[in-house]
């Protein structure tokens, strides 16, 4: 194991095909790296934004919030605090 603090992240507003791509990257390549927490503990987050709701939390998020904000989506999103992120996204990637 490496010798440093794990990033906390948390899944927000995602939807089931999204989530199982990214609980298998984080449980197998990036188990080393990253941590999946609770929205209260986290210091990344994610989001899909094309999902229903995701949108409105995004946007209620970023006014309370500094930490960064990861968006799948399939289009491309240029949201201050943000990064996008193209979907589809695959156990590949």
């Amino acid at each position: 194991m490496l010798n440093y603090n794990k990033i906390q992240i948390a899944m927000l507003e995602i939807s089931d095909q999204n989530k199982a791509v990214l609980d298998f990257y984080f449980s197998s390549t990036g188990e080393d790296l990253y941590n999946l927490v609770d929205k209260a503990k986290a210091e990344v987050f994610i989001y899909d934004y094309d999902y229903p709701g995701a949108k409105n939390a995004v946007e209620k998020l970023l006014e309370t919030s500094d930490k960064p904000v990861v968006l799948l989506s399939i289009k491309e999103q240029n949201i201050p605090k943000t990064l996008w992120l193209a979907k589809p996204l695959s156990a590949a990637a």
